[in-house]
């Protein structure tokens, strides 16, 4: 089935716009609860106490945290785009085309002036991962010291490789709609398990840090004509008409 309508929206969305901005302040307002202890020690149990036991799911998760599996999420990111612009209509590959770059360009800029300048730089946010603190966290290089992978982090909230992860994902999720958008989705779940997994991250830092930071930034971007506008000046091609298919 192909494509040929924006779904990006070429007017303001206020009621969507309202209730993503209320549901993400009330999900960061969670935060500075006692609600996330339990369930930050719960979550990451449930994941990294079988590592323990299993010696194939320690090379897997180390696998998953080495450099070159970012390489390799790249491709199919890469390979997700090329499917979904080869399913829309030709008259408006283009378009299309414009609206992924749009996706990546606003996920660089939000890591950059968010994660890393805001949360990091300006807030100075700083959490002691899993890893570093739990005396029964699996360490996943005791067993394996061949595989270089990242378990430790000083500054662990929000997670940097989640919200590219979940940004990219939602936004082709809402580009494309269908089959696609529901396979990206899981695929952006499950990559945020790796730095779980092995202790490099709390769910929180996961759930509330980069799910919130997702939101926002969606939301404002998609709820508004904001993505239009970007997505227009950024389809430098002259217009020729559409094609038919």
């Amino acid at each position: 089935m192909t494509t040929s309508t924006e779904p990006i929206a070429r007017e303001w969305r206020p009621k969507l716009l309202l209730f993503w901005n209320c549901f993400g302040l009330l999900l960061l307002a969670s935060y500075f609860t006692p609600i996330w202890q339990p369930v930050d020690l719960f979550l990451f149990q449930l994941i990294n106490q079988p590592l323990k036991d299993s010696h194939a799911l320690r090379v897997f998760w180390a696998l998953a945290n080495h450099n070159l599996a970012d390489w390799l999420e790249d491709i199919c990111f890469l390979a997700l785009y090329i499917i979904g612009i080869w399913k829309t209509k030709r008259g408006y590959r283009i378009e299309k085309t414009m609206q992924f770059l749009f996706s990546i360009l606003l996920t660089a800029i939000t890591i950059i002036l968010v994660n890393r300048f805001l949360c990091h730089d300006i807030l100075r946010l700083r959490r002691a991962s899993p890893s570093l603190i739990l005396p029964d966290a699996v360490y996943l290089k005791d067993f394996i010291t061949e595989i270089s992978m990242k378990i430790v982090s000083n500054k662990s909230f929000p997670g940097d490789h989640a919200t590219t992860a979940l940004m990219i994902t939602i936004s082709y999720a809402y580009l494309m709609r269908g089959k696609l958008a529901i396979f990206a989705l899981f695929y952006g779940v499950f990559l945020c398990l790796p730095r779980l997994a092995v202790g490099a991250h709390w769910p929180s830092d996961l759930i509330v840090g980069s799910g919130c930071i997702t939101l926002f930034a969606l939301t404002w971007a998609y709820c508004t004509p904001f993505a239009t506008i970007c997505t227009k000046a950024l389809n430098f091609f002259p217009k020729k008409g559409k094609i038919k298919a």
